[in-house]
């Protein structure tokens, strides 16, 4: 919804790295080069194919052919039409052209900046002794959990992240969404109804009746509370 309202959204998962289903693909067609029997890998590359290109087909069925010979279906799906046949002769490139070349064939029109922090990390590599593709592989397996885009703190979207993540970072305005638990009642929390059409779809939240709320579109309901519980001492 945020994003359709046109609201700028972040969240570690979107920064990861191997969030991109490019990336995934191009490291797979590495990897591929390297050892095209691995039938994991080529099942892997087939459903990366298929989310990188939004294929209409479903993937159960987009997945079906490589019961019948994994390696041939990289090759009529992904070799083939994208002009990538020619095995050895990719192979033979210096790993940081290997990966230029495979990301300007399978997708050059792809903006994504997840891309280009994967081709800083190969650079980085390849400009050090014994950067050969396998240990430029190898050295993606040990980091491919963790490699993330680093989050601006100053920012100026809303950031996504769990509960426990968020612990502590003291953010002025929160939003729980789908909420499933009853939080317990408290003096200092109020429910406050929200009736502006700039905030909708909320129609009500819940926060803290402190003093900081005085001049917000919630301050009737904060006077309320206070007179409620003046009422009750």
């Amino acid at each position: 919804y945020l994003l359709q309202m046109g609201v700028p959204v972040v969240s570690k998962e979107a920064l990861a790295i191997n969030g991109s289903s490019a990336v995934r693909m191009v490291v797979g067609l590495a990897h591929f080069f390297q050892n095209p029997d691995d039938k994991i890998n080529c099942a892997a590359l087939v459903k990366d194919h298929h989310d990188l290109k939004n294929i209409a087909t479903s993937l159960t069925e987009y997945l079906k052919p490589l019961a019948n010979g994994p390696k041939q279906v990289v090759s009529n799906l992904i070799l083939e039409p994208y002009g990538l046949s020619n095995i050895e002769e990719i192979q033979s490139k210096p790993t940081f052209q290997l990966f230029e070349h495979l990301f300007a064939s399978i997708c050059p029109e792809i903006k994504d900046p997840r891309v280009t922090f994967f081709m800083d990390m190969v650079l980085d590599h390849t400009s050090k002794e014994h950067s050969d593709l396998q240990s430029m592989l190898d050295l993606w397996e040990a980091k491919k959990a963790k490699a993330a885009i680093k989050m601006d703190d100053g920012i100026d979207a809303v950031k996504i992240m769990t509960i426990h993540q968020s612990k502590g970072l003291q953010f002025p305005v929160v939003f729980h969404p789908f909420v499933e638990f009853n939080p317990g009642y408290s003096r200092n929390n109020i429910w406050a109804g929200l009736d502006q059409e700039d905030l909708n779809p909320l129609s009500a939240v819940r926060t803290k009746a402190t003093s900081k709320l005085e001049g917000t579109v919630i301050e009737n309901d904060l006077t309320l509370e206070k007179s409620r519980e003046e009422l009750d001492r």
